[in-house]
């Protein structure tokens, strides 16, 4: 029982693609769907098979309703609570579409121009494609906060690990760089005080790479965008962890030029160990 608990839990946390291929492969393979997934290369077909075995070991009703939930999702016509994703997104999504195309997306032909349900379909999902679907409302998810609730939580992590990272430096460098983060500084200051152990200064450190020393030689009209670079850095990995789409949704809930940082830094090296599910409070808090 507890195995099979588990292998929900992992289908759960499923991607929209990998949840695509499990409910090709259950409809198409049936119980031979674990094995055929197995075979996929590395953690993904691991992942994909334990998830397959969880659905198998519920009873019929309940594996076909798990299933034809994930086809729903998956052959929507557009991603699911897309009101929940930043306008910036979607007007990325649309740059360079005639003015017809983009109101037959948005289902608003004026005048009498009749559009068959099936070519919107087709230009909303063409123009979709790149979003993932959105968690409800009511889920309590990070990724339904508001984008400036979001962007001040990236902000906030950012400025308490560069304050860390600076514990190790005469205090006259701490003043000099707090005169460079203008409405930051007096948080900065207060945060750079509470003492860290030395592993965790010289994780901080690394984390912030060069990050450190652009936001040394910047301005204050950088330093939040800078801040919030070293938040995404640091948070990127645990909402990657927390599987599913949740770095991809938090992304899309930011203005866009936000959610590319925080999707650029979730490539970057992962923080150490301990220190991402902490930080994770930040956005979850």
């Amino acid at each position: 029982m507890g195995d099979a608990a588990a292998d929900l839990t992992c289908e759960r946390r499923l991607g929209d693609e990998d949840r695509a291929a499990l409910a090709t492969a259950l409809v198409v393979a049936g119980e031979r769907a674990p094995r055929l997934l197995g075979r996929i290369a590395g953690d993904r077909g691991v992942r994909l098979a334990a998830a397959a075995n969880g659905l198998l070991a519920l009873d019929h009703e309940a594996r076909e309703r798990r299933i034809a939930e994930a086809v729903r999702e998956i052959t929507a016509e557009t991603p699911a609570y897309l009101e929940l994703v930043h306008a910036s997104w979607i007007e990325a999504a649309l740059v360079g579409e005639p003015e017809a195309v983009r109101a037959m997306v948005a289902g608003a032909v004026a005048g009498a121009v009749a559009v068959a349900p099936a070519l919107r379909r087709w230009l909303r999902r063409r123009a979709f494609a790149g979003l993932v679907a959105m968690p409800a409302p009511d889920s309590g998810s990070p990724a339904v906060r508001s984008p400036m609730e979001l962007e001040a939580a990236f902000v906030a992590t950012g400025r308490r690990r560069l304050a860390i990272a600076v514990q190790a430096a005469p205090r006259e460098a701490v003043r000099l760089l707090a005169a460079r983060l203008g409405v930051h500084a007096e948080e900065f200051l207060a945060e750079s005080r509470i003492r860290a152990a030395a592993g965790v200064i010289g994780a901080a450190v690394r984390e912030l790479g060069d990050l450190g020393g652009a936001i040394a030689a910047g301005g204050a009209h950088d330093a939040g965008a800078l801040l919030f670079r070293a938040g995404a850095r640091h948070l990127a990995p645990a909402l990657a962890d927390a599987g599913g789409e949740l770095l991809r949704q938090v992304a899309q809930r930011l203005v866009r030029p936000l959610g590319l940082v925080l999707l650029e830094e979730s490539a970057r090296a992962r923080p150490a160990a301990g220190t991402a599910a902490a930080g994770s409070a930040a956005l979850l808090g």
